[in-house]
């Protein structure tokens, strides 16, 4: 089956999706023998008419149309049910929407609270920790009673996200050390321990998908 959008004939044989969240999708086409074209969003974006303004089901499905009949496009290759899980981990502990973000947001939430009764300290976490301690035990300062009480918990929940942190590093730690593409990557300038663990392609082919 063929089709033609803006000049462009695309197979659409080839189920092209987005990236973002069609891994199991992609999977799933695949072991029904249909070929699965995975589109990163950002190359999309460009050919979606009306820019921002026109999100919605058409233009995006135009838009897709449109980006994977370039002759250069490149496509994203499906992860593996074992990469995906892999990547789970560094989800839970990213920058993003993980629990890093978590413990920056809660480290600034225990600040602005203890700035509304005059209490500021240094801008570093280990200076926070040190200091919050102390002021949950001081019986001088002007925190109301159930204050120290809520800012304890909000130090137990702050230990609790670190501990989660601290399960992320180890589990990416032992697949660096069980992946030998992994260790190869950790050989590369900027990439870091962490960085090094995220999913890297899968062996097979990928070229195929273009045709």
């Amino acid at each position: 089956m063929r089709t033609e959008c803006s000049g462009t004939h695309v197979d659409l044989s080839a189920v092209y999706r987005r990236a973002n969240r069609a891994a199991t999708a992609g999977r799933q086409a695949r072991e029904a023998r249909d070929e699965s074209g995975r589109l990163a969003g950002h190359f999309v974006t460009p050919y979606r008419m009306a820019g921002k303004r026109g999100k919605n089901d058409a233009n995006g499905a135009a838009a897709i149309c449109e980006a994977a009949g370039r002759p250069r496009m490149r496509f994203v290759p499906v992860k593996i049910t074992q990469q995906q899980g892999q990547l789970a981990v560094h989800c839970l502990r990213g920058r993003r929407q993980g629990f890093k973000e978590e413990c920056t947001a809660l480290i600034n939430r225990i600040r602005g609270l203890l700035a509304e009764f005059g209490l500021v300290f240094p801008q570093s976490p280990e200076a926070l920790r040190k200091a919050l301690a102390e002021v949950i035990e001081d019986a001088s300062n002007e925190l109301p009673g159930v204050a120290p009480l809520a800012l304890q918990r909000a130090h137990l929940h702050w230990i609790d996200i670190e501990l989660q942190i601290h399960w992320c590093d180890e589990r990416i730690a032992s697949h660096v050390r069980s992946d030998d593409r992994a260790r190869a990557a950790a050989t590369l300038q900027g990439i870091g321990t962490r960085g090094e663990t995220t999913p890297l392609p899968p062996t097979s082919p990928t070229g195929a998908m273009r045709q």
